[in-house]
C-alpha cells in the first residue's frame, strides 16, 4: 500500500514539474517571437475625436490622453497575443504535438484576450465619464429611487 501511495505521489509531483517546465518553455518561446503588426485603429480614433464638434477642448485633450494610454497597453497585449498565437501554430504543426503545451497556449491566449477586452471596456467607461461626468450620479440616483419605489411598494 505504501508503495502505491509513494508511486502516486511521485507521479503527481512529476506531473506538476512537467507542467511548470512546459509553461516556462512556452513563455520563453512567446517572448522570442516576432510581432505581427495590427491595423492602426489609434489614428482613426484620434481623427474622430479631433473632428468632433460636440466635444470641448478639455474633453478632447482628456480623451486623447486616455486613448494614448489605452492604445499603449492594448498594443503590448496584442503583441503578446500574436506571439502566443505564432507559438501555438508552430506547436500544433509539429509532428509529435505536445498536447500539454497546446492547452497551456490556448489558456494563455484566452486570458490575454480577456484582459485586452476588459481594458477596452474600461476605456469606454472612462471615455463616457469624460463626455458625460454626471451620468454616474444620475445612474446612482435612478438606482436609489428604483429601490425606494420597490421598497415602498412591497410594504
Amino acid at each position: 500500500m505504501k508503495k502505491i501511495i509513494t508511486l502516486m505521489a511521485f507521479i503527481f509531483l512529476s506531473s506538476c514539474t512537467t507542467q511548470k517546465l512546459a509553461e516556462k518553455k512556452i513563455e520563453k518561446e512567446i517572448q522570442s517571437e516576432t510581432v505581427v503588426k495590427q491595423s492602426d485603429l489609434a489614428e482613426n480614433a484620434k481623427n474622430y475625436i479631433l473632428q468632433s464638434e460636440t466635444l470641448s477642448k478639455l474633453q478632447k485633450k482628456d480623451l486623447l490622453s486616455l486613448q494614448d494610454k489605452t492604445m499603449a497597453e492594448s498594443k503590448a497585449l496584442n503583441e503578446e497575443i500574436n506571439k502566443a498565437k505564432m507559438v501555438l501554430i508552430k506547436t500544433v504543426l509539429e509532428p509529435k504535438v505536445n498536447e500539454r503545451e497546446v492547452a497551456i497556449l490556448r489558456k494563455k491566449i484566452k486570458k490575454l484576450s480577456k484582459k485586452r477586452m476588459d481594458l477596452d471596456f474600461k476605456s469606454f467607461d472612462d471615455a463616457r465619464k469624460i463626455i458625460d461626468p454626471l451620468k454616474e450620479v444620475r445612474d446612482r440616483e435612478f438606482l436609489y429611487n428604483s429601490f425606494m419605489m420597490r421598497h415602498n411598494y412591497y410594504w
